[in-house]
């Protein structure tokens, strides 16, 4: 501290010095107007040297530009991958011919009695596919059909990621006691689940559903992906779905990660029809 004290009152010192100071510093030679321009000028280079180019290179531009190009080309390549993927998936579904798909709406949950005692509850099917089909004894076509859906049930017993679980609206067991054994004339009991909605207010009143037939299928997740007002039918002849492997393919399209984006609504187009292949009739 001393020593740095002593500098700064360096100034203070006795006149005679102080004088001789000025009078050397006198007989220096002040710099000259072009000495302060070189000087400016040659620090200006050093710093141009120093520092990033104010403007890009042609070359810089071009490689940019490639670079642009190339990343919107593959944007383009994997939206369009992915959105083949998905009408791929649509495939199955179309050729069964839904008077709904989509895949915003979840199913309405439901808590029903089999009849023996027991509960069918939607929630315990959670994370399977769920075939989800209505009828009653007073329709003829439901009566019909359903030899069809045993078949079809039996073809699935094996599976844990599928449920076929079907609702009438009748009163109970009694009530359907004489169709089941017109439907089933060896008197073996139905190989699928049957619950029962005496007051309607899970087909009618959550579903909607006031004609019957009628075909659900819910994905793992709880979403209603198609409807089927009726059979199911596929090929171009119609045949039943519960007869071939389609409606097999349609399950497996619906646990797949990539989802039909294909929506057919009759809310949205009054006349869904003209997207759907016809049925060919000999």
């Amino acid at each position: 501290m001393a020593s740095g004290s002593g500098k700064k009152r360096s100034a203070a010192r006795p006149a005679a010095k102080g004088t001789s100071e000025r009078a050397a510093a006198g007989k220096a030679k002040a710099p000259s107007a072009s000495s302060i321009l070189e000087g400016a000028t040659s620090d200006r280079a050093v710093d141009d040297e120093a520092g990033t180019p104010a403007t890009l290179s042609v070359t810089t531009l071009a490689q940019l530009a490639f670079a642009l190009v190339a990343g919107l080309t593959v944007y383009a390549f994997v939206m369009m991958a992915r959105h083949a993927e998905a009408r791929h998936s649509c495939e199955p579904l179309i050729q069964l011919r839904p008077n709904y798909l989509g895949a915003d709406k979840l199913a309405p949950d439901f808590d029903l009695d089999d009849g023996k005692g027991g509960r069918i509850r939607m929630a315990d099917h959670r994370g399977k596919v769920i075939i989800l089909h209505f009828w009653t004894k007073t329709c003829a076509p439901c009566l019909e059909e359903l030899p069809r859906i045993a078949r079809f049930a039996e073809t699935i017993k094996n599976r844990k990621d599928v449920s076929l679980i079907t609702v009438t609206i009748d009163d109970g067991p009694e009530a359907i006691k004489n169709v089941l054994l017109a439907s089933f004339p060896d008197g073996s009991p139905p190989n699928f689940i049957i619950a029962y909605d005496r007051e309607n207010a899970i087909v009618r009143g959550k579903y909607g559903t006031k004609l019957f037939p009628e075909t659900w299928l819910i994905d793992e997740g709880g979403v209603i992906r198609a409807r089927f007002d009726g059979e199911p039918h596929s090929g171009e002849g119609c045949e039943s779905a519960w007869n071939g492997a389609l409606l097999l393919s349609a399950i497996d399209s619906l646990k797949g990660p990539v989802k039909c984006d294909l929506v057919l609504d009759p809310k949205v187009d009054p006349n869904p029809e003209h997207r759907i292949a016809q049925c060919r009739h000999e």
